[in-house]
């Protein structure tokens, strides 16, 4: 079965059994992963900053007994924070570059999860 198939057909938790498994690499999953926002990206307009370099070094790197290691995923682009990462909240005002990541995106990691995007949201999240 194909990777790109893996992700259509598993959840969170399937996925990062495949992982722990050895069945699928958090690698091929987040190549996988990768390639489909980006075909969709002019489509869809989903990406509010594509995390690709950090996202395929975190994957070579994730300690596979984690509950969703190699698990990648988008993280919202509205009041959590990443380190290094613009923060746009939806609006067109410049972004904010954060010092530090929210406890949610220090969670997220700690699962094991792979940060590919942030996606985009409305503005302030109100609409």
């Amino acid at each position: 079965m194909s990777v790109e198939r893996i992700l259509w057909e598993e959840d969170a938790t399937g996925l990062a059994n495949l992982v722990r498994k050895g069945e699928v690499s958090a690698v091929e999953l987040t190549d996988a992963a990768i390639a489909r926002a980006e075909a969709t990206r002019p489509d869809i307009n989903a990406t509010a900053e594509p995390l690709y370099d950090a996202a395929r070094a975190r994957a070579k790197t994730v300690d596979p007994s984690l509950p969703l290691a190699g698990v990648p995923f988008a993280i919202k682009d509205l009041g959590i924070a990443i380190k290094g990462v613009p923060t746009h909240g939806g609006s067109r005002i410049p972004a904010w570059l954060a010092d530090v990541n929210s406890a949610l995106t220090d969670r997220y990691l700690a699962a094991g999860l792979i940060p590919i995007v942030t996606s985009t949201s409305p503005s302030t999240g109100f609409d």
